[in-house]
């Protein structure tokens, strides 16, 4: 690191160099063509805070407003404008190409500002797998899910848009609060997680949730709070950066988050804030229908668990969203359905062989509850399926199932 001190010149150069007190680099070659004198620039989620006063074709001179210590591969924020290039760069591409190539549960895509973001990395992605599949016979027919992070206010504008053409949202609150300002992020959080249960998509809560174990081996109460108040709100997931990437208690980090998370979960039907799923801004409503069904039949009948079989995984993550009251155990053929599973909030997924009946696929999942001592013989469960069963359709049956009798 170096120290930047309050009114000192530094330069930030697009030729590549070793970075000194004066000088550092950045590998964005059009910085000098989209800054202006006096704009502001916000380094390591606005920690250190910089004015743009000359600029020419390789270097950007600026005074340094707020000083401190500058680490190396550090963000860079443009709160007076916006960046000439999109979310999805050559080097994304690159990335992307090893992570289609290594079957990666979901992808993604960093500073979303409108639905052209997720739909390009979409393009993409199908022209990437279209490549593998021509070399390899094992061909994966359900496309990887991707999750669109919101970092920059227009995303906010944009946010229906964007959850429609994407499978999951991630509010990235340090970029997010550097953009935004933040006194306005909460209720920015907030009505993310709120339009992204509304419509049926997964919500991750991310940055900054516990930082000062980045260098502490506990949190502060207001860092407990705020994981605790991102499970009332209704988050889907929440997660560690900076605190498992680079800190000296990542796995104590991951079990400090754990505990406030379950005490959390104990008491988010008193305290928590959730809006269900709007059935007009799902389709096809009929999903939205049968995983509501199956919330009411868990809700209001005693049973021990909602057992769910599916292909894609679409309509457990419908599912997740009612927030039944008692487990989800969703039941697939695909493994990497399975995997993508384990994202969703309340759900516990399993691989079972391939069935032709539904006496024989709910034979196999009670098998497995059973040896897992989830289920005991004569507890009552919900089943959700699609029938008939050969044909693998989406779901479109609910029905209550005693362990141990035959259906």
């Amino acid at each position: 690191p170096i120290k930047l001190k309050t009114g000192q010149e530094l330069v930030i150069t697009t030729i590549p160099l070793e970075g000194t007190r004066d000088v550092v680099s950045t590998n964005y070659v059009g910085l000098s063509e989209h800054v202006h004198p006096d704009d502001k620039l916000l380094i390591d989620d606005g920690k250190i805070e910089l004015r743009v006063t000359r600029t020419d074709d390789k270097d950007v001179t600026t005074e340094v407003l707020v000083g401190g210590k500058l680490k190396p591969h550090k963000g860079i924020n443009f709160p007076d404008g916006t960046l000439g290039i999109h979310a999805f760069t050559k080097k994304d591409r690159e990335d992307l190409e090893f992570g289609i190539s290594r079957n990666v549960d979901y992808v993604a895509v960093s500073f979303v500002q409108t639905a052209d973001d997720p739909l390009r990395v979409r393009e993409a992605m199908r022209a990437l797998v279209d490549q593998q599949n021509t070399k390899n016979s094992q061909r994966n027919e359900i496309e990887t899910p991707i999750i669109s992070k919101l970092e920059h206010p227009l995303a906010i504008d944009n946010l229906d848009e964007i959850l429609n053409v994407s499978q999951g949202v991630m509010i990235a609150r340090g970029d997010l609060g550097v953009e935004l300002s933040p006194e306005k992020v909460p209720a920015a959080q907030k009505h993310i997680i709120e339009r992204a249960n509304e419509l049926g998509k997964i919500s991750i809560t991310a940055t900054q949730m516990i930082e000062s174990m980045v260098s502490n081996p506990i949190p502060t109460r207001a860092e407990a709070s705020d994981v605790a108040n991102a499970i009332f709100d209704g988050t889907d997931a929440v997660m560690l950066s900076a605190e498992t990437a680079i800190g000296e208690f990542p796995v104590e980090t991951v079990q400090t988050m754990d505990a406030i998370v379950c005490e959390a979960e104990k008491h988010e039907f008193k305290w928590g804030r959730y809006n269900d799923m709007d059935p007009h801004a799902v389709s096809p409503i009929t999903a939205v229908a049968l995983a509501r069904a199956a919330r009411d039949f868990s809700s209001i009948l005693n049973v021990s668990a909602v057992i769910a079989f599916t292909r894609s995984g679409r309509s457990v993550r419908l599912l997740s969203k009612t927030r039944p009251p008692v487990p989800i155990m969703a039941f697939t053929v695909q493994p990497n359905t399975r995997d993508r599973m384990a994202l969703m909030l309340g759900v516990t997924p399993f691989i079972i062989p391939r069935a032709m009946t539904l006496q024989e696929m709910v034979k196999s999942a009670e098998d497995l509850l059973l040896d897992n001592n989830i289920v005991k013989i004569g507890q009552r469960v919900v089943v959700i399926a699609g029938l008939p069963i050969e044909r693998m359709p989406p779901s479109n049956t609910v029905l209550l199932h005693k362990i141990g009798d035959t259906i």
